[in-house]
């Protein structure tokens, strides 16, 4: 199946020549979603053993982590790091200043599986309407935040 896509204007960069593509018809899956297909096509595999199985690998992978260790599989590479700056030797982590993330990258398989999927351009349906300016009626002012009891009025193509 293909992953499609519409170019759409990146507001973001001041530079209106550049557009960035939004995936369109996305499905999300649930965990039944994907354990349902798994046991109809394992005899010997229960619904509630598929699911019990994946929850049970998923408190094992959570709980490595919060050892402070790596875990590996085909699907993804996961460990912990420390984002924010130390200002010296003697400084240490403190949850004001720093914070504990998780880094997720694909493993082998997931890297695989995107040089396989098939991108599909469609065209570009913009939700409707767009807004170009905002102005809080008010005070007056333009693009900036609504204040409480503030009206507010929009400016952009139908």
């Amino acid at each position: 199946m293909a992953l499609t896509y519409g170019l759409h204007p990146n507001k973001i960069l001041k530079d209106n020549r550049i557009y960035r593509a939004l995936i369109e018809k996305r499905q999300k899956y649930t965990i039944d979603d994907v354990t349902t297909p798994m046991v109809r096509q394992s005899p010997g595999l229960t619904d509630a053993a598929g699911r019990g199985t994946l929850k049970f690998f998923m408190e094992e992978v959570s709980g490595v982590l919060e050892e402070g260790s790596s875990v590996t599989t085909l699907l993804f590479k996961a460990q912990c790091n420390i984002g924010g700056k130390f200002t010296g030797l003697d400084d240490y982590c403190q949850s004001n200043r720093h914070q504990v993330k998780v880094n997720l990258t694909p493993g082998a398989m997931f890297k695989e599986i995107a040089g396989q999927v098939r991108p599909h351009k469609t065209g570009s349906n913009l939700p409707r309407p767009i807004v170009e300016a905002f102005m809080d009626m008010s005070p007056g002012s333009s693009n900036s935040r609504l204040i409480p009891d503030g009206r507010p009025s929009s400016k952009g193509p139908a």
